[in-house]
């Protein structure tokens, strides 16, 4: 009979942590080839909740890894990375420690985990965890955006990232866990924030993120009227002119403001995905992780 240990992440089991992401994603769609000090990076920049975030030990053996953020204001939390490594895919060993996730954050009193499907996996088989599909997302890509002159009336300039705020978001509308303004504040010395202006009245944002090659992603475009004029010159001040190609965009909600720009621009998608919810409040039970 195997034994079986969870145990939380800590400068302990980072090792174990960083080997696991390694294997369990090798020839997915989102390989990691982490070391060390790349995870540490990581790490921050999602802000991994310690507590919440379980590796799975069979014999020994670090089977399987479970990492998760947490949003304690809003009280929900999301689900960053989840696997096991080939050996141990056919024991039910991921499923009892997302199991074991979802209980925990529901015993500390969170109430919603968020997630993405993984883009290798239909988004059906997620039904068994009791996640649900809620919004269609996409990763865009081009090399070669549709020329689209800029308007010289229109003022792009930088702004702050509490200034994202004055846009209003429909309640319906998609907001992925990387585009909520608590994560934005935390990471934003990481990011660039753009508005597009009438006057003194902003009409649309747009975020950046550079990377240490040079190249830049869009990881949000919003605006509060539906003519594509106040995004489009923030797609070209903010991105296509100061960067290089091939220009990235990501978590952009299918039939969205920033969906329509973007094919208008000639982007093609690259992949896509669900956003996945469970409510913890309903599903879970709390007494199998008093020990953990």
């Amino acid at each position: 009979m195997r034994a079986e240990e969870l145990r939380t992440l800590s400068v302990d089991t980072i090792p174990d942590a960083i080997g696991l992401m390694n294997e369990s994603s090798r020839g997915t769609s989102s390989e990691y080839h982490m070391d060390f000090f790349s995870f540490l990076v990581f790490r921050g920049y999602w802000n991994i909740s310690p507590a919440h975030s379980l590796i799975c030990y069979v014999d020994g053996m670090a089977a399987a890894i479970i990492l998760a953020c947490t949003d304690e204001t809003a009280r929900d939390a999301y689900l960053l990375y989840w696997g096991a490594i080939p050996q141990f895919r056919t024991l039910q060993i991921a499923r009892s420690l997302f199991e074991a996730c979802c209980n925990k954050l529901s015993e500390d009193g969170y109430q919603m985990l968020y997630g993405l499907s993984v883009p290798d996996r239909p988004v059906k088989r997620y039904r068994f965890i009791q996640a649900l599909p809620q919004f269609q997302l996409f990763d865009l890509r081009t090399e070669a955006p549709t020329v689209i002159p800029s308007d010289p009336d229109i003022c792009v300039q930088p702004i702050d990232v509490n200034s994202i705020s004055s846009i209003s978001i429909p309640p319906t509308e998609c907001i992925e866990w990387s585009q909520r303004l608590s994560f934005l504040r935390r990471v934003a010395s990481t990011l660039r924030f753009f508005g597009s202006f009438s006057g003194n009245v902003m009409k649309a944002y747009a975020i950046i993120r550079p990377d240490q090659s040079g190249s830049a992603t869009l990881i949000d475009l919003r605006c509060s009227e539906n003519d594509l004029v106040w995004g489009r010159e923030l797609l070209n001040r903010a991105l296509i002119e100061p960067y290089p190609r091939p220009f990235m965009a990501t978590n952009i909600a299918d039939q969205s403001y920033s969906h329509r720009l973007l094919t208008a621009y000639g982007f093609h998608v690259t992949r896509q995905f669900q956003v996945l919810t469970r409510n913890l409040r309903t599903t879970c039970s709390i007494s199998a992780v008093r020990s953990i």
